[in-house]
């Protein structure tokens, strides 16, 4: 709009800041109505404006909503943003937090897997020591059933 603007000043003539707005009235109301011809002329001709100014103005005009709302979208994207980034923090905030339990989780299974395996340990001894017991003592040791591996299975 500002070139427009611009344009007009520069190629004025005799127009008055009247003649400006009615031409630019013109040109944002052009639907291929043919009665505003006859007064557009006229406008042309005191604003020192050719057929290839009216077409590079009206390309301008049909240019102005959609930079409009190229404005209006990347001011509501600017709002979003700060929100999505609040969304992200929280998210990474959340993923560190059942990272955290996870792994506190993992360390006590981990944990218990060790003792398990201290228990089978000591009992695969115990079956050992039992073994050589009866070995050395088949007396005392006689009446006491054998134990094995399959015993813990």
């Amino acid at each position: 709009m500002a070139e427009l603007a611009n344009a007009l000043r520069v190629h004025h003539g005799s127009a008055s800041p009247i003649d400006r707005r009615r031409y630019i009235e013109i040109l944002k109301k052009d639907d291929g109505d043919l009665k505003a011809i006859p007064e557009l002329f006229p406008l042309m001709v005191k604003l020192g404006l050719d057929t290839r100014d009216v077409e590079q103005h009206q390309e301008l005009l049909e240019r102005v909503p959609s930079l409009r709302e190229s404005v209006r979208i990347g001011r509501d994207a600017a709002v979003s943003i700060e929100a999505a980034r609040q969304n992200l923090h929280a998210y990474d905030a959340e993923t560190d937090r059942l990272a955290r339990e996870r792994d506190d989780g993992r360390t006590a299974i981990q944990q218990h897997l060790i003792q398990l395996s201290g228990k089978t340990d000591a009992a695969e001894k115990s079956i050992e020591e039992f073994s050589r017991l009866k070995t050395e003592f088949p007396m005392i040791m006689a009446e006491e059933p054998d134990l094995s591996a399959k015993d813990m299975a």
